[in-house]
């Protein structure tokens, strides 16, 4: 039941849209994300199952499509020894699979960035009730979605005048513009969102490199 339910949240992944897009996939690692109706493989590390390896190296200086694609498609790693891992969606990971502090703190970024551009696409309609990011509209809702972001958090000409700078925005950068900008309110939950992390020991014995 337990490799069930891991096998479940690896295959969150929706949608009858022909092909996979990935070409529109840029920057970090291997540059493909998994082809739709693949499942992400599931990996035995600590006595534990896991949707990652051990050695996973959460995504970190990339740009915040790119971080969407991997949030909800998942993506492809290569080894060091030249074989293939099929990682599933990025949002199904845990704190739990990953083994250094720092890029648990970046899988907390990730979640409040990629949740507020899903927020605006859903608030826009981009995406009904009930329905999901797959393959097929994964890329048309970010687009739309993140130019709406952009808008509210740098201004209303910003797209205009910069759509390059903010094409290749790191989804960490754009976090801390998220922090800053807004209520109080904003700013305390994004502290909130790290600090159980910060005041937590390594349980790995990790350093936060």
């Amino acid at each position: 039941e337990k490799l069930a339910g891991l096998v479940r949240r690896n295959t969150d992944v929706n949608g009858t849209g022909e092909g996979t897009a990935s070409s529109d996939l840029v920057g970090d690692n291997d540059g493909q994300i998994i082809g739709e109706g693949v499942r992400g493989q599931v990996f035995t590390w600590d006595g534990r199952l896991h949707p990652v390896p051990r050695e996973f190296e959460f995504p970190q200086k990339i740009d915040c499509k790119n971080m969407w694609q991997r949030w909800h498609l998942g993506q492809i790693n290569i080894t060091k020894e030249g074989t293939t891992q099929n990682i599933g969606p990025l949002k199904v990971l845990d704190t739990k699979d990953l083994i250094k502090r720092n890029m648990r703190k970046n899988l907390s970024k990730a979640r409040l960035v990629m949740g507020e551009v899903e927020k605006i696409a859903r608030a826009l309609q981009l995406l009904k009730d009930g329905e999901s990011v797959n393959h097929s509209n994964y890329s048309l809702i970010f687009d739309a979605a993140y130019k709406e972001v952009i808008r509210q958090r740098y201004g209303e000409t910003a797209w205009q005048r910069k759509n390059k700078r903010y094409n290749e925005l790191a989804y960490t950068t754009l976090y801390k513009k998220l922090c800053r900008k807004g209520t109080g309110r904003r700013v305390r939950a994004c502290r909130r969102d790290l600090s159980g992390l910060q005041r937590s020991p390594d349980e790995h014995g990790e350093s936060d490199s």
